[in-house]
């Protein structure tokens, strides 16, 4: 026999304090969580409370770069998603007025930036973690201590951070907070 389906709730942190609003509010979530990092949320909220007044608004108090953390279910239940808002769209016409909201992950911070530069006789730990340390991001790195040059050139830290976790087969993710690139074997030699 199947198991039943539990019917969950979202638990919403909004800037580190717990928002039960979104509780209520929340018509659809979904995260998606791609192999190769930069998390992203999406929340259609019911954007309209009774506040005394009559019926307004509820969610005007939403910015852009606010911290939100996203878990379901009951209190116990582990952070599926931590991140910034990125995106706020307004959805009227059909029904009570609607808010999209959209999160990315930390990797955001490292995506918004193009430029070029050149790293020269560096380890690719010590190029990861200049990267991380521009972005304000901590660092778990485990990458071959090997040196070369390495060019970024007019691309986002993003994208070359990935090029160069890519050349020992490893993956860009942010984990408990932390830019993460390790190697599958440290001992490797680039893929040149």
């Amino acid at each position: 026999m199947p198991e039943p389906l539990a019917i969950t709730t979202p638990r919403i942190r909004l800037n580190g304090a717990e928002d039960t609003r979104f509780s209520d509010a929340t018509l659809e979530l979904s995260i998606v969580q791609p192999a190769d990092g930069r998390d992203i949320a999406e929340l259609r909220l019911v954007d309209l409370g009774e506040h005394g007044e009559g019926p307004q608004q509820e969610f005007t108090d939403l910015r852009l770069a606010d911290r939100i953390e996203i878990a379901v279910g009951d209190p116990d239940s582990p952070v599926l998603f931590i991140g910034q808002v990125v995106a706020l769209e307004e959805r009227n016409g059909d029904g009570a007025p609607q808010l999209v909201l959209i999160a990315h992950d930390a990797l955001q911070a490292l995506a918004t930036r193009r430029r070029s530069r050149v790293w020269e006789d560096q380890a690719p730990a010590a190029v990861v973690r200049s990267l991380g340390s521009d972005a304000g991001l901590e660092c778990d790195v485990q990458l071959p201590e090997v040196t070369a040059t390495w060019h970024q050139l007019n691309e986002s830290d993003l994208a070359f951070l990935r090029r160069l976790a890519g050349t020992y087969a490893s993956m860009v993710r942010v984990v408990d907070g932390k830019l993460t690139v390790r190697s599958p074997d440290v001992s490797a030699q680039p893929a040149l």
